[in-house]
């Protein structure tokens, strides 16, 4: 989920940023375009219609010759939005449920997290949360897409889920530690979102684990279905850690998890008080642009040729296509090629099936369709869970071409 203290604004106009949103440097390097890009990956649609009238924003994605972090110029934080239909719920993934659960029995022995008070900011359903409860802790998750004030027993433990943003009026709820996973991507100013969560902690001293998606990484591959309107920053593990020193929290250790470097990490404490900004230190990749950002744009451009010629191949020769996964990768995917014939999209999440991907229109459906509809081959958005892909693929009796893209 995508949500924290520090709410969204806009003046309404869409105007390219001049600093950088990370250290406020004005040595910028554009390199990345991306025009009409779905605003959400995970609002889906109802119907084909409404899934052609999905908002749409610009992506230009410039690197900072300062401190080396990469973010959306052109974001618009207006554009975004968080109700019930938010779902970026990776749950029903056993890859990535082994991943939390080895996450949350860490943190659970290395911070003694039993019978303690845990809040997490922008918590989703509350998957992560619920872990943690049943290691008998008193769980509260804050979340504006959330519909009703939720509580319930997990464990030993107990979990209220809040459908608001996590404010000063918050300063009362008692935290022992704090977290926040899959949330920083989408806020135009990190430095005062993480500032907000210490201003809110005051006088307390508070360790804390904080999770992004490692977007520098995913430049590094050239990886361009990963850019999202939704992200508007890119952070690596080192950047990543920047933003907490210069919020004012002393970190403990950094660096990038799940399965190999999916992600990038802080565990990090609020030290009880507020300290004047830290100065950056020169990071490997500042100072000027690397060859994976200098080469980014023609390597998608190559990207979607290849891709083009291949989708057309298939098309001419009657080949039942479908693509695997309806995350952002997915949706970006499909949004940046023409359909060239491909009417569905797979997801083992059963609430997106029966919608439709924003912008490029494909009714989602889940495994058990292929069942009948026999494809000829499966385009893997994300190889991350191309095995996991591979073994549901097979219960459904069906023998195809796998590609990853």
């Amino acid at each position: 989920m995508n949500t924290g203290s520090s709410q969204p604004q806009s003046n309404g106009e869409s105007t390219a940023a001049a600093q950088c949103n990370l250290c406020g440097g004005e040595r910028l390097y554009d390199f990345f375009e991306m025009l009409a890009a779905p605003v959400h990956v995970c609002i889906l649609a109802e119907s084909p219609d409404a899934a052609t009238r999905a908002p749409r924003g610009d992506v230009r994605l410039a690197f900072c010759l300062d401190c080396g972090h990469v973010f959306n110029r052109a974001f618009d934080p207006g554009k975004l939005f968080f109700d019930s239909r938010y779902d970026a719920s990776l749950a029903f993934s056993h890859v990535f449920t082994q991943f939390i659960d080895s996450v949350a029995n860490r943190l659970g022995e290395q911070y003694e997290l039993r019978g303690k008070d845990v809040i997490e900011v922008g918590c989703g359903d509350g998957f992560f949360l619920r872990k943690l409860a049943a290691r008998g802790n008193r769980c509260v998750g804050f979340d504006p897409s959330r519909d009703i004030v939720v509580r319930e027993r997990v464990g030993d433990g107990q979990v209220t889920l809040i459908p608001e943003y996590y404010t000063t009026a918050h300063r009362d709820v008692p935290c022992d530690f704090l977290c926040c996973l899959s949330v920083m991507e989408d806020f135009e100013r990190p430095v005062e979102f993480v500032s907000d969560l210490g201003r809110i902690l005051g006088d307390r001293t508070t360790p804390g684990y904080f999770e992004v998606f490692n977007g520098y990484g995913a430049i590094e591959r050239q990886h361009s279905w990963s850019i999202l309107y939704e992200q508007c920053n890119y952070f690596s593990a080192e950047t990543f850690a920047q933003l907490f020193r210069r919020a004012g929290f002393e970190i403990a250790r950094a660096g990038n998890c799940y399965e190999g470097d999916q992600y990038a990490y802080v565990e990090a404490s609020w030290p009880g008080r507020s300290k004047t900004e830290t100065e950056y230190e020169p990071i490997a990749h500042a100072g000027s642009p690397p060859p994976e950002i200098t080469s980014f744009q023609k390597s998608h451009a190559e990207n979607l040729n290849v891709w083009t010629e291949r989708l057309n191949r298939w098309r001419e020769n009657n080949r039942r296509v479908v693509v695997w996964g309806t995350g952002g990768k997915g949706v970006n995917f499909l949004n940046s090629l023409p359909a060239h014939g491909v009417q569905f999209a797979v997801d083992i999440n059963p609430r997106r099936q029966g919608l439709f991907v924003p912008g490029s229109g494909q009714e989602i459906v889940g495994p058990e369709f292929l069942r009948d509809y026999q494809p000829h081959a499966v385009v893997i958005t994300n190889p991350l869970y191309e095995r996991e892909i591979r073994r549901a693929v097979a219960s459904q009796g069906v023998s195809c071409e796998f590609v990853a893209t």
